[in-house]
């Protein structure tokens, strides 16, 4: 018998039929629900996380309906771990697509620059005449016909939508997958290299009870049998149905603690710079912040305080007759921000860079750049190839804008600053667990700021905004964590990478189809602007907004945002060396970039609870009360999580909109 030391090679058998179909039936099924529940319901959103509700709605209740079922009365139907998470990660991988990834933005997108047209805001004008044919249906009506919805017996206009739908669907492929080339070379990095946690991918390893880094990549125990992990779940269970019932009948109390606004009641200066300043009670991400490192959470919540300090500074400076106004409060630190953002990226992504080149200098089949090809079969796809299709996809895409008119440097800037923020977030996800992220800056903030607004261009800004809208604008769906993710979990459960590979990769493809065409039914049998306004009206029009705002007040370069971008970026990287030379500093860099955003001002407090009494535990208690304690944190996790997936079930059941659980 073969050593039970020694782990197993990856074994194919874990990719069986089976887990692809049940993989495949989930995708389907989260594509044909989550546009129902974005743009109709308006509530709680099945993919607005890094840890999805959809997904892990279906993979729960199948690990805990089917498989309870089958294990006692048809053993042979049951379903291993392995092919739970094959299936898991497809939906994973897939969740982000049917909502604000890409097929809850494309079409309205499209639409928007030509339905807003009036005489008043000039749009023809200003932007139709920079608009390729093949970018977006240029006739009037058929926007009317999408916004107001089809008439009875009208037939569905889907001819002008064709062209620019498989344009946009070509852009996507391309898109998705140079970042899951990006994916696989940041994988060897973090994964292997810097051994990075991966917390979000530790949820679904341990309801099969899979523990990460476990020799053997099998399960260990009963996750599902423990007290804690219950009483963990029925904490948000109870707090969350109290108010969803109070949702529906005002007559039933409701658990009003969650969202303390206690900045109502600083009235007075300075302090009235904080009136926005709320407590925010997140079960799950009390939960997080109790199960990441320490130090991670301690770094977001005392940047969180950091930057109320700095909004306080910046108003006694007004008071002391400095001219600054809110505006401009918000867009100096969001100039500091930038200059973390581009830092950061910058040090992550240096060592890939270096990877990158010398897997292209080395030859298709001549020296190995890292260790010998061994590791070939090991990686989800080879890292030549990788690192070759990154390259050739990013020129791609750039090619696609400067095909439909836009400057080669901008086209180029565009997805370098892109690719920045990406890797920030992406860390953020897969090192610190942060379910909701976010950068406040698009990357043409960054290009107006260094050379003005005519140092761009309309035409520019005109086409940037397509591609920025449709795939950049909602972080919170960034595919690159979802990615990163399921590579987590494939070399956590021991599964064979390149049938991993072609599993992930058929899902999107179905997911691709599916939600495209469920979503562009459901658009014109409501009426866009019957639907989600986010979604449909506010953000999609955005751009035209902006840029027509622009052209009434132009600027030049913004030395003073260029000064703030360059404290960013200093302080940034003062942190990442402390933090890299000192094991006893304890501030991480992320928690920086982050501070000025406002997912972290509603998280911050959460995260808070979940550090202190991670702190308390330890210190008091133990590293074994840690462990004991951990399953009720989980617990509050998957409580908030499910108890938000079922009420949206009951909410369509009972056709009642606006009731949102997580987000709140």
């Amino acid at each position: 018998m073969p050593s039970t030391d020694s782990p197993p090679q990856a074994s194919s058998a874990f990719i069986t039929r089976r887990s692809v179909l049940i993989g495949l039936a989930g995708v389907v099924l989260l594509s044909l629900t989550t546009p129902y529940t974005d743009l109709v319901l308006r509530g709680s959103r099945l993919c607005a996380a890094h840890l999805p509700i959809g997904s892990l709605l279906v993979f729960t209740l199948g690990l805990l309906t089917w498989n309870t079922f089958a294990r006692r009365f048809l053993p042979r139907l049951a379903f291993s771990p392995q092919e739970l998470l094959v299936a898991y990660s497809m939906m994973l991988f897939c969740a982000a697509i049917p909502s604000a990834g890409f097929a809850g933005f494309v079409f309205s997108v499209m639409a928007a620059p030509f339905y807003f047209a009036d005489h008043a805001n000039e749009y023809e004008r200003l932007f139709w005449h920079h608009i390729p044919q093949w970018f977006a249906p240029h006739d009037r009506q058929v926007a009317t016909t999408f916004y107001v919805g089809l008439k009875p017996d009208q037939p569905l206009p889907w001819q002008p939508w064709l062209v620019p739908t498989l344009v946009w669907t070509g852009f996507a492929v391309v898109y998705f997958f140079t970042l899951f080339c990006l994916g696989v070379l940041l994988r060897r990095q973090w994964a292997e290299a810097e051994k990075l946690t991966f917390p979000l991918a530790q949820v679904p390893l341990n309801m099969v009870g899979i523990e990460s880094g476990a020799p053997s990549g099998r399960p260990r125990s009963s996750f599902f049998r423990n007290r804690l992990l219950w009483a963990g779940f029925a904490l948000p269970l109870l707090v969350h149905s109290l108010n969803s019932l109070h949702y529906y009948n005002p007559a039933f109390p409701a658990i009003q603690f969650l969202r303390l606004p206690i900045g109502q009641s600083l009235n007075e200066p300075p302090l009235d710079a904080l009136a926005d300043l709320k407590l925010i009670f997140h079960f799950s991400v009390i939960g997080i912040g109790f199960l990441i490192s320490s130090e991670v959470t301690l770094s977001f919540w005392v940047f969180a305080i950091i930057y109320l300090l700095q909004l306080i500074a910046f108003r006694i400076y007004g008071l002391s007759g400095g001219s600054i106004t809110p505006a401009a409060v918000t867009a100096l630190t969001r100039a500091e921000e930038m200059g973390a953002f581009l830092v950061l990226a910058t040090l992550y992504f240096k060592p890939v860079l270096r990877q990158i080149r010398q897997l292209l200098l080395s030859g298709w089949q001549g020296r190995a750049a890292l260790t010998p090809e061994k590791s070939a079969t090991e990686e989800p796809l080879p890292l030549r190839f990788a690192a070759l299709v990154f390259v050739i996809g990013t020129l791609l895409l750039c090619g696609f804008l400067v095909v439909a008119g836009m400057s080669p440097v901008w086209a180029v800037a565009l997805f370098v600053i892109w690719y920045a923020v990406l890797i920030v977030l992406s860390r953020l996800v897969s090192a610190g667990g942060v379910l909701m992220v976010e950068c406040s800056f698009m990357p043409w903030d960054v290009m107006m700021r260094t050379v003005g607004f005519h140092g761009v261009g309309v035409r520019n800004l005109t086409l940037m905004g397509f591609p920025q809208q449709m795939f950049m604008f909602d972080q919170g769906v960034i595919p690159l964590p979802y990615t990163l993710d399921a590579f987590k979990i494939m070399s956590s459960a021991n599964i064979a990478p390149r049938p991993f590979t072609r599993a992930l990769w058929t899902g999107f493809a179905v997911a691709l189809v599916v939600s495209l065409v469920t979503t562009f039914l459901l658009i014109h049998r409501h009426g866009a602007i019957n639907l989600n306004k986010w979604f449909m009206t506010d953000e999609p029009g955005w751009p035209q907004r902006k840029i027509a705002g622009w052209l009434v007040q132009p600027f030049s370069t913004d030395w003073t945002a260029l000064q703030f971008m360059t404290v960013g970026g200093l302080v940034t990287l003062f942190l990442y060396h402390m933090h890299r030379r000192f094991l006893w500093f304890p501030l991480n860099p992320l928690g920086f970039v982050m501070a000025s955003t406002g997912t972290l001002r509603e998280m911050w407090f959460s995260l808070f609870i979940g550090w202190l009494f991670h702190v308390i535990v330890l210190r008091y208690f133990g590293h074994k009360t840690y462990r004991f304690l951990r399953p009720f944190f989980l617990g509050l996790i998957l409580g908030e999580f499910l108890t938000a997936g079922l009420w949206l079930i009951v909410d369509a059941i009972m056709g009642v909109q606006g009731h949102s659980i997580f987000p709140a």
